[in-house]
């Protein structure tokens, strides 16, 4: 029983996400068609923003622990939504794969946690002290700000 017990918890455990009595934070920005966006307003959960320039992880329970700490969480725990080719900001603006940049560029959701692109942002699970840029942008940009 202690074998399989062991098995089953280290099947499911992973010290790479964050657990109930962790308490960690990540930098994020959030820009659209080359411009800065306000932060996420701040909000209660245990995957948050205070309304700054960090993103709160810090899990109450199994809904926001382990694989569940997502970055889309923090996205719908602030009011947004984060998809894998869309985003809506918490006061209601919207972009998705395919909408024009008023430049007339066709746009894109890119996600990059510490400059590497995230393919699906919307099951991406948050780590600690990691620098997220999320951006809607014209497709074929190579910005990352």
């Amino acid at each position: 029983l202690v074998v399989v017990g062991t098995t089953v918890s280290t099947a499911i455990w992973n010290p790479a996400y964050p657990y109930v009595g962790d308490h960690w934070h990540n930098a994020y920005a959030i820009s659209v068609c080359g411009v800065r966006q306000p932060n996420l307003p701040g909000a209660r959960g245990g995957v948050h923003s205070h309304g700054g320039e960090l993103l709160h992880v810090h899990p109450r329970g199994d809904s926001d622990a382990g694989k569940n700490a997502t970055l889309s969480l923090a996205f719908r725990t602030s009011g947004g939504e984060l998809t894998k080719s869309s985003i809506t900001m918490p006061w209601g603006a919207s972009y998705s794969n395919g909408d024009l940049c008023p430049d007339g560029r066709t746009g894109e959701l890119a996600v990059f946690v510490d400059g590497v692109r995230v393919e699906d942002p919307s099951t991406f699970v948050l780590g600690n002290q990691q620098t997220i840029v999320i951006m809607f942008r014209a497709v074929g940009s190579q910005d990352q700000v």
